[in-house]
């Protein structure tokens, strides 16, 4: 590298960052946000460091020098009322203003009576431990330097004026550790300026892009808002539906969440009967992919169901032959993705007038039946493929659609795999993965068919490492 390119290297290393000039005023506001969370402990320490040597080191090497006790107290009595001061509400704001006041008065008074007993190495050590130590301290870099220079122009007058003898070896030798010091100092507290800056910039950085990903994430879930639906009535048969999704977010200080997991219930009619129709679903991948497979899957739901309503030949349908076309035009939908985005979900019409409850699997868990105090998982689990599955053909007549008859104080309960992916710790006090999928049966019974209770029982014995969604149908009469 020749010389030409080293000097802008350097140049450029020394000069202003544009990020700093372009985030100043925060960068400052962070600076004193440092100095206030030190401030307490340094006002603390600065109040007692000084004492030992006011009331026994100093009397003892130097009892001529009786001036040197104002100097230590002097740093006491100031880092007292400065301690104080920081409890009382309209100073607590202002606190950093304390630490730089103190810091100020260690140096100036420091320099101050080092000159005039410079020719003790043992003090002169001291005071190099206070340039290094300035270094460290979150104060803005012109003021530092300031101090410094401040500092070394006390000390240098005091020399002058006290006259300590500085011209033996030892004396020698402390001079040039002194002129070290002071060398060494500023530029230390130069790249830990620097580093503090660039370690701020940075989490600047993230934190705009957090910001503008939780905006998204905010969008998205204004988006969801409305396909959370139960629009059913609470008559003989009560649908109740439980939902949290695993990705939480804050924007604007309130706290959302998204995910891929949904429940929708209507009540339409069907072969001229009143039905309830439901959807418990569950989208491939987590929050942004799974919210977009949710909001795929909700749309065109939510056109069927609407479409079954306004249209007087969808009402002549039977409920299997309905849950056959919804089900094979949904994956019609997902199948364009080309895998990209994949839908398992327990797809259901209820008959009011009988009790008699249709539905089909698309590789979803099994669906449970809470009768008589005991659950059971019922149908074929996994009996299709997930919705948008390429190569599934989705044939009418291949469609499987899965009865069962429900009787009064029966509860049929639908839920994504969150119910099963739980972290449960071991007795070695160890997260392990829960596998055992009748697990949730017990969780069932001892909820005694409430989701709600269920929800608790499922993250009463772990932790819930996906989203969680449940819908269930109980039969009251």
């Amino acid at each position: 590298m020749d010389g030409t390119g080293l000097f802008h290297r350097l140049k450029r290393y020394f000069s202003a960052d544009p990020q700093y000039i372009a985030n100043k005023e925060k960068i400052i506001a962070y600076f004193h946000s440092q100095s206030r969370d030190l401030a307490r402990g340094v006002l603390l320490l600065a109040s007692v460091c000084w004492l030992g040597f006011a009331f026994d080191t100093d009397p003892k090497l130097h009892p001529d020098f009786t001036g040197l006790i104002y100097f230590r107290l002097g740093l006491t009595t100031l880092s007292v009322v400065c301690l104080v001061l920081t409890f009382v509400p309209i100073c607590k704001p202002k606190s950093h203003i304390f630490l730089y006041l103190v810091a100020s008065y260690a140096m100036l008074s420091c320099s101050w009576f080092t000159g005039i007993i410079a020719d003790d190495a043992n003090y002169v050590s001291g005071y190099q431990l206070l340039i290094m130590v300035l270094a460290f301290f979150p104060l803005r870099l012109r003021f530092l330097m300031f101090l410094y220079a401040i500092g070394a122009i006390s000390f240098v007058l005091s020399a002058f004026l006290f006259g300590p003898t500085l011209t033996t070896p030892a004396t020698k030798y402390s001079m040039n550790n002194l002129v070290i010091s002071f060398v060494f100092g500023p530029f230390l507290a130069f790249f830990l300026q620097k580093f503090r800056i660039r370690l701020f910039l940075n989490h600047l950085r993230i934190s705009e892009i957090k910001e503008k990903q939780d905006g998204d994430y905010f969008l998205t879930n204004l988006l969801l808002l409305p396909f959370h639906i139960n629009a059913t009535k609470n008559d003989a048969f009560v649908v109740s539906t439980f939902l949290e999704q695993k990705k939480k977010f804050v924007f604007r200080e309130k706290e959302y969440a998204i995910g891929g997991d949904v429940n929708i219930a209507h009540e339409i009619f069907l072969a001229d009967k009143p039905c309830i129709v439901f959807a418990n679903g569950d989208a491939m991948g987590k929050s942004t992919q799974g919210a977009g497979g949710v909001l795929v899957f909700a749309t065109a739901f939510e056109v069927i169901i609407e479409r079954s309503m306004l249209s007087a030949k969808a009402k002549k349908l039977s409920p299997v032959t309905w849950l056959t076309q919804t089900f094979q035009e949904l994956h019609n939908i997902f199948v364009k993705f080309h895998g990209s985005m994949l839908m398992s979900a327990v797809i259901g019409v209820l008959e009011k007038d009988t009790g008699k409850l249709y539905y089909v699997n698309a590789e979803h868990p099994a669906p449970v039946l809470y009768r008589d105090g005991k659950a059971q998982f019922v149908g074929e689990e996994n009996s299709h493929y997930k919705l948008g599955t390429e190569g599934f053909d989705s044939i009418m007549e291949k469609i499987l659609i899965q009865e069962i008859q429900l009787q009064v104080g029966d509860t049929f309960i639908s839920a994504s795999d969150g119910r099963d992916d739980i972290l449960i710790a071991e007795e070695s006090g160890k997260l392990a993965m829960n596998y055992d999928e009748e697990l949730f049966l017990k969780h069932v019974e001892k909820g005694k068919g409430d989701i709600a209770e269920i929800s608790n029982c499922i993250k009463a014995i772990g932790q819930l490492v996906d989203d969680l969604s449940l819908l269930s149908i109980h039969y009251l009469q």
